[in-house]
């Protein structure tokens, strides 16, 4: 039997209109909106080199180069994408790894694995986790809130995850699944905090982010909080290039636990409370009924995991989705 082990979270730290220090040659990977806003915040890093990430696409992350070799450091600058491909880079190229997120609109900021677009699907390869990772409030309340909202759909993920993991029996884990319940919950009963953008409500969406990783990391696999819902954000990519990951998968995950025949009213009065948009901007009633079409053989042919939509069949529920497409308002 292999040795199993268990990764941690990087080391965070939370800071206030900190003036970072760093005179090592460093490399900033960013996006043009994030650079704008966390400038003030980087004059004191020895940056040799700058990438800004444009998409998560493997043939295009791989055609990256680092072209100053005596660059010791990575600073990671940006959101969700940013983080992800920013920690690829850095093992790519043996770097120390400070990440600084602009906005908690995903986990990424806080994994050791990249989802790279290949093929029409998300692969998760193996990367590096942050050696480090600065949380700056005054930083952080630079960004709009929506996009600090989306990362709580990462957790809100274990409404549906849980369910098609126990219908699936694949490998099930009653007691994980406690826990992942116990984070859930957890959020949902920072609603009141969230909805009043305070410091205390961000930290309830990045503590509940760390809980739901570190579960995660204990479990081996993402299998307690992705499920349908994830591969349905997956599928829909096809069809629309740019949207806010969460606000998507706060959409298939009211989709999917309505399909689930899950009592759906909790979640989604969760997220008209903080103000999680649901429905993303470009999403039409055609764009969701082509993607339940395909996404029995989208599963099938990407080898994901067992879930709602593995035996899918659409004409049977199609009454069932236009019942959703009312009650949802699109």
């Amino acid at each position: 039997m292999a040795n199993k082990f268990v990764s941690n979270l990087p080391l965070i730290e939370w800071t206030k209109n900190s003036l970072l220090k760093d005179k090592k040659r460093a490399i900033l990977i960013t996006s043009p909106s994030a650079l704008k806003i966390a400038a003030p915040f980087l004059k004191k890093i020895n940056i040799w080199e700058t990438i800004f990430i444009k998409n998560s696409n493997k043939s295009y992350v791989d055609s990256l180069r680092l072209k100053d070799k005596t660059v010791k450091v990575a600073y990671l600058v940006g959101a969700g994408q940013v983080n992800d491909i920013g920690r690829y880079l850095a093992q790519k190229w043996q770097l120390e790894t400070v990440s600084i997120p602009t906005a908690i609109s995903a986990d990424s900021f806080l994994v050791d694995c990249t989802g790279l677009r290949e093929n029409d699907c998300v692969k998760y390869v193996k990367s590096k986790k942050a050696d480090k990772v600065i949380l700056d409030w005054q930083l952080l309340k630079k960004a709009p809130w929506k996009f600090h909202l989306s990362g709580c759909s990462d957790v809100l993920s274990i409404f549906t995850g849980l369910y098609d993991w126990r219908q699936a029996k694949d490998h099930y884990d009653y007691s994980v699944a406690i826990i992942a319940q116990g984070i859930l919950d957890g959020l949902l009963s920072h609603s009141e905090a969230i909805k009043q953008k305070t410091k205390k409500g961000l930290e309830a969406i990045v503590n509940s982010l760390a809980m739901e990783v570190q579960l995660c990391n204990l479990y081996g696999n993402s299998r307690p909080e992705e499920g349908g819902e994830h591969f349905f954000t997956y599928c829909v990519e096809n069809k629309m290039a740019h949207f806010l990951h969460g606000e998507m998968v706060g959409f298939a995950i009211l989709l999917t636990g309505y399909l689930q025949n899950q009592n759906i009213n909790p979640i989604k009065k969760f997220m008209d409370k903080i103000g999680l948009n649901y429905l993303p901007k470009g999403l039409t009633r055609t764009i969701v009924q082509e993607t339940l079409i395909e996404l029995p053989a989208y599963v099938k042919k990407h080898k994901l995991r067992s879930s709602v939509y593995n035996n899918f069949d659409y004409r049977k529920n199609q009454a069932k989705i236009n019942q959703f497409f009312k009650f949802i308002k699109l």
